[in-house]
Parts: structure tokens; sequence; C-alpha cells
């Protein structure tokens, strides 16, 4: 299994950072090695991957649950706009990659629109790139940075207790306090929604795998 700081280093082109971030075990399967030497490759910046490979990328997340057939109904629906069309012909480029795995970070919380909505205060449209806050692949950098810190809370505070919750935000905020005055407000408040999304997610996957577990 991935991290999300991994998958945030293979969109980043980090080799160093990614295999720091990456369960040895997971490098072995070979549609994950493929796809790591293609993302790694001198010439990744003008690559495009097919939905596909995103779902594959999303699913080497742990507790990740990602379906293509997911994938292609946010893309005829409320997530066209914001992700756009695909860009190398038929395959998506790696800033669409990374708002589909933070669309489906989100959508077992929340709905589409609303998720869509709440990416859409940071990138706008991807068909004019000028407008957004932060690129998606940095934006996704903080968000990994963020969601380590999370865990960490997480061995510290009650999760019921108000005080998590103000140590996630916290943990937001010594995430975006480089960033200029007027992308930070909207980039904490963004992020905060989707680590806790994310949480939620890992939460539900995991009743659901001891669910599975039961004799009745």
């Amino acid at each position: 299994m991935w991290s999300r700081m991994a998958v945030a280093s293979l969109f980043l082109g980090d080799d160093a950072l990614f295999l720091e971030h990456v369960e040895p075990a997971s490098r072995k399967s070979q549609m994950a090695r493929q796809l790591v030497g293609k993302m790694l490759s001198d010439d990744s910046a003008e690559i495009g991957l097919s939905i596909t490979e995103i779902v594959l990328i999303g699913n080497m997340i742990r507790d990740a649950e990602m379906k293509e057939t997911s994938v292609r109904n946010w893309l005829k629906r409320d997530a066209k706009a914001l992700v756009g069309a695909p860009v190398h012909g038929r395959k998506y480029a790696i800033d669409q990659a990374v708002l589909l795995l933070m669309i489906e970070d989100m959508h077992g919380v929340l709905d589409l629109a609303t998720v869509c909505q709440i990416l859409e205060n940071v990138f706008n449209q991807l068909d004019d790139r000028n407008d957004d806050l932060l690129s998606p692949k940095l934006f996704y950098q903080r968000y990994a940075q963020t969601f380590l810190q999370a865990a960490d809370i997480q061995k510290e505070t009650n999760l019921l207790d108000k005080e998590y919750n103000s140590a996630i935000y916290q943990a937001v905020q010594r995430t975006c306090y480089t960033l200029p005055e007027d992308v930070r407000k909207t980039s904490e408040q963004t992020l905060e929604v989707m680590v806790h999304a994310a949480l939620a997610n890992h939460f539900q996957y995991t009743a659901r795998s001891l669910a599975e577990r039961l004799e009745f």
C-alpha cells in the first residue's frame, strides 16, 4: 500500500521521497512498477494517464476503494467542469488525476456536487489554469503532509474531543503558513474538510472490513 505522501511524491516526480513513503511489498505489482516508471520518467510532465491508471494509483492508497465506473460517471456529471476533458488524446494530465483522487477521498462522506464546490474554491475551472490558487499536485502534497500529522494526532488525542478538531486545524495552519495571505485561508478551509473526510472514510472502511469477517 502507498501513503498519500508517496502518491504526492509520485505526482511531483520525486523518486527518493516516493521510495521513502511506500511499503516495499507494494512495489512488487508489475502494473504498479510500470506505472511508477512512467510517472518518474524524465518526460513525466507530458504524460497522460488513462482512467484505469488513475484508479490503479487511487487503489494503491490504504483504505481506498476507487471504482472505474464511478470515475467515468463523475466525469459525465458534476466533476466534468472541474476536471475538464482529457488533454492527451483520451488520457488525463497529472493535475486532472490529482483532482480525481481528492474527489475520491471526500466522496464517501459528502455528495459529489458538494465535493466539487469545495474543490472549485481552490481550483476553479481547469480549462483556465490561471485562476487556480495553487496547482492540484502542490495542493495534494500539502494535503498529504497534513494527513500524516493527523495520524500522529490520533495517538495523543481523544477523537471525540473538541481538542482533536483543534489539533487538526493547527496542523492545517502549519502546512499552509508559507502560502500567500490571499490563498492561505481558502486552502486551510479546504484542507480541513479533506482531512476529516479522509479520516471518516478510513473508519467506514475499517467498519466494513470488520463486518465482513463476522460469522452470521
